[in-house]
């Protein structure tokens, strides 16, 4: 049974497994087996990435990677960018937030 064909940011085409769950130990929850496909994103030092601007700050330019991933990008361009606009930048840094979401940090190419 398809339980999703969109994405979530993550995973697409769930789909469960099999038709029933079972409950596991005492937990009050039922267990099903789903499959997925699983979106990776490995961010490498160095490399060149684009972005949406979404904030400009006093210095920062804040910005969303492929409509997902949280970017700051130190301002030291020529003329600040534009909400909306799209900036290229140099990846200098990887930092996991409290919640676990991904945030790139870099310098403007």
């Amino acid at each position: 049974a398809v339980v999703s064909t969109q994405s979530t940011g993550r995973y697409t085409n769930i789909r469960l497994s099999h038709r029933t769950a079972r409950i596991v130990s005492i937990a009050p929850e039922l267990h099903f087996d789903v499959s997925c496909l699983v979106t990776v994103f490995r961010p490498r030092i160095g490399a060149v990435f684009s972005g949406r601007v979404v904030k400009v700050g006093p210095g920062y330019v804040n910005c969303l990677v492929y409509g997902y991933f949280s970017a700051v990008v130190y301002n030291r361009f020529p003329e600040p960018p534009s909400v909306g606009s799209e900036v290229r930048f140099r990846l200098h840094f990887v930092q996991v937030s409290v919640d676990n979401n991904l945030i790139l940090k870099g310098s403007p190419v």
